[in-house]
């Protein structure tokens, strides 16, 4: 499955709930993907623990802040400017789930009065400023390629090895006594296509 009814079928609680063939999974993920393959492509590395999308913007709750960072920076890599990747975002922030997320983090004093779209993506391009060599909506196929090619190789070699794993967009569900060989297999396919130094991967568990 895939797209957003995709993710409204299932949850990040609801995924972590599965199981395959009776056993327990968890949920593998590229993080930063889109991010970490183009400054790959530009030969950056980044730092230890650095976050591209860990942006401040005051009186924003962080956890939506950083949601939204990360949606800002598919927009950038969809359109040709600054400009119209803010009002990709505002447009965005017009849907039933962001309109629903914003009025809660209202009613708790955390969402800014204010141009806080502009914000979000000057502060992108600020703390990343890679951004602004490939996110051009010419390359956006170029970078869904990549995306697509890395998870056919993971999911030919998972195929290979004998076991089952679900793919959702760029992470995968996988059995808990497959996870180490996943992680593995995941790390290989994004050193083949893109290369460089920032393929890290997240493991998550359901909570007890």
């Amino acid at each position: 499955m895939v797209g957003q009814d995709a993710q409204q079928a299932m949850s990040r609680d609801k995924r972590l709930k599965i199981t395959i063939n009776g056993e327990p999974c968890v949920e593998l993920d590229f993080k930063a993907f889109f991010p970490s393959m183009m400054a790959d492509i530009q030969g950056i590395t980044f730092p230890e623990k650095f976050d591209p999308y860990q942006i401040q913007v005051e009186g924003c709750d962080p956890e939506m802040l950083r949601d939204l960072a990360k949606l800002g920076c598919l927009m950038l890599l969809n359109t040709d400017n600054m400009k119209a990747a803010q009002c990709a975002l505002a447009s965005a922030l017009s849907e039933e789930e962001w309109i629903d997320r914003v009025k809660q983090a209202r009613k708790q004093g955390l969402w800014p009065e204010g141009r806080i779209v502009h914000e979000i993506i000057e502060k992108l391009i600020e703390r990343n400023g890679y951004l602004m060599h490939e996110c051009q909506s010419s390359n956006a196929l170029k970078y869904m390629n990549y995306e697509s090619e890395i998870n056919d190789i993971v999911l030919e070699r998972v195929l290979m090895d004998g076991y089952i794993v679900i793919p959702l967009h760029d992470s995968f569900i996988v059995p808990v006594s497959a996870e180490e060989s996943t992680m593995y297999h995941m790390r290989k396919a994004y050193e083949l296509v893109i290369g460089g130094n920032n393929c890290r991967i997240t493991s998550k568990v359901a909570e007890a």
